[in-house]
């Protein structure tokens, strides 16, 4: 067997002369080496001005949830002290219903306390002192207060009402048109609840259901009340008793 060795000869162009000398590829090598340094510093610097932002930013709004909650706990008593008592006392009166078998002359004390406690809701208003409620607690006082008013007269599985939030988008080229909202249909939130769609520039997506209505002796009632109930309850105690807020779920606000 006869081996046959080829040695490829380098390019005799001019330019390999240039191009492939050792000078060349060392100096190559130290460009990109720089650039590369260069670009990870300036990354570096960008990333801690972007820290530095951001923290400012926290302590800017920690400053100023601290000075809206000090201004909140000046109305303590005209304004969170008899909220709480409504409240205290529409649970109270709920609680005799439930564990009292839901008798109907229960519910009829537990239907006069959500007029009462309706009837407070008004009366801050017509002072204005809603107006030092937290935008979370005035949010969440006013979605459970016409929950109970749209409640107290269904009697059936029929009447129970449910609203999902729905967010649409279409994008064309530089065209852009979207739709935040809710809607009450019952059927499209049990079907869409917690969707989310997503076809070349159109989007559609479905949020959390929540229960607008139902009869006061259905159990989806009972986890709504107690649910917003203990919710609203927290949220006052942020203000009177400075402790931190937290959602149903358990996360922090």
């Amino acid at each position: 067997m006869i081996l046959s060795l080829t040695f490829i000869q380098p390019p005799t162009h001019p330019l390999w002369s240039v191009f492939g000398s050792g000078e060349f590829l060392t100096g190559l090598i130290g460009v990109v080496t720089g650039l590369v340094t260069g670009g990870f510093a300036l990354w570096q610097l960008s990333r801690k001005f972007t820290q530095q932002i951001e923290k400012y930013e926290l302590e800017r709004r920690h400053s100023q949830d601290d000075a809206y909650l000090d201004r909140a706990r000046a109305h303590v008593e005209t304004v969170y002290v008899p909220l709480s008592a409504a409240l205290s006392r529409l649970k109270a009166v709920y609680n005799q219903y439930l564990f009292g078998g839901k008798r109907g002359e229960d519910k009829s004390y537990f239907i006069a306390e959500i007029d009462n406690f309706v009837g407070e809701l008004e009366r801050l208003e017509r002072r204005g002192d809603t107006a030092y409620l937290t935008t979370a607690l005035e949010e969440r006082v006013q979605s459970f207060a016409a929950f109970l008013r749209a409640s107290k007269d269904a009697a059936t599985e029929a009447d129970k009402k449910k609203k999902v939030d729905f967010n649409f988008a279409l994008n064309l080229g530089n065209l852009s048109v979207g739709r935040r909202g809710k809607t009450d249909q019952a059927k499209l939130a049990e079907v869409f609840g917690q969707t989310s769609v997503n076809v070349s520039g159109l989007s559609l997506s479905m949020g959390s259901v929540e229960l607008t209505r139902a009869p006061v002796s259905d159990p989806d009632f009972q986890a709504r009340f107690e649910r917003d109930v203990n919710f609203i309850s927290v949220l006052v105690k942020e203000v009177t008793l400075g402790v931190p807020a937290r959602r149903p779920d358990g996360a922090a606000q």
